[in-house]
């Protein structure tokens, strides 16, 4: 009976033991917050906010009052004629140095050895360039665009660069932009509207540059101002048969 009543005893003090005791709720995670960050940061090479690799400006939003002002500016940085006809130089438009093919305003050019690229006359357009290390004799060594702040244009010449990149298969590509300084020496008449507007194009040129060349372009700001008065060689960039990169008569390097 002493056995029984013994045997008893510890059956009932072990199940209370295991009762008291404390559950194990550690799991192994396999997925850690790198793994999903590292996720987080692919998903994003193929759209933006303001649209897509194909199509950077898509989602763009602004009145067609500030579109128009936009491209009117763009306008009197090229052409002949503007409302201030009292800060002409005497002759214009400039001609294209030797050496060079101009870039007209709305277009995009590559260029082989032992050419290079020149445009002029940026204002709230964008210039953006694109060099690389070419081996066929045959296919572009640089490319050069005039894009102006056009809703239809951005959209049509940026496909136009995707393929012209596509089909020149060079190496070791390099970005350019020469963007509008939105802060300083600005044309008259600028607002609120016209440098958001102006900002969020340069942001969105700047993220599909990006997706195209694999690397962060050289973006450089230039006065809007000097370009408006044809005070050269502000609004002015090129790129010469070596594949150097002048921005407003400044030479630059990534």
């Amino acid at each position: 009976m002493l056995f029984g009543k013994t045997l008893i005893t510890l059956l009932v003090s072990a199940t209370i033991t295991a009762i008291a005791a404390p559950v194990d709720t550690t799991t192994t995670i396999t997925n850690p917050f790198n793994a999903l960050a590292d996720r987080t940061s692919k998903s994003h090479t193929t759209t933006s906010n303001t649209g897509t690799s194909s199509n950077p400006f898509a989602n763009i939003k602004a009145s067609t009052s500030t579109w128009e002002r936009a491209a009117k500016l763009c306008k009197e940085g090229y052409s002949k004629r503007d409302l201030d006809l009292h800060v002409r130089t005497n002759s214009w438009p400039p001609e294209t140095p030797s050496g060079f093919n101009k870039v007209d305003m709305g277009e995009i050019k590559g260029a082989l050895a032992p050419k290079g690229l020149w445009t002029y006359g940026l204002v709230t357009c964008i210039g953006l360039g694109v060099t690389g290390t070419q081996k066929d004799a045959t296919k572009d060594a640089r490319i050069l665009m005039h894009l102006p702040s056009t809703k239809k244009s951005l959209e049509e010449r940026w496909g136009d660069l995707l393929k012209l990149v596509e089909e020149a298969g060079m190496t070791d590509m390099e970005g350019w932009m020469s963007i509008p300084d939105t802060e300083n020496q600005v044309p008259s008449g600028w607002s609120a509207d016209l440098k958001e507007l102006t900002e969020e194009v340069a942001e969105a040129a700047e993220w599909g540059l990006k997706q195209v060349i694999g690397k962060t372009p050289k973006v450089v700001k230039r006065p809007m101002a000097l370009a408006i008065a044809h005070t050269l060689p502000h609004g002015t960039m090129q790129i010469d048969k070596e594949n150097k990169v002048e921005i407003d008569g400044v030479e630059y390097t990534q």
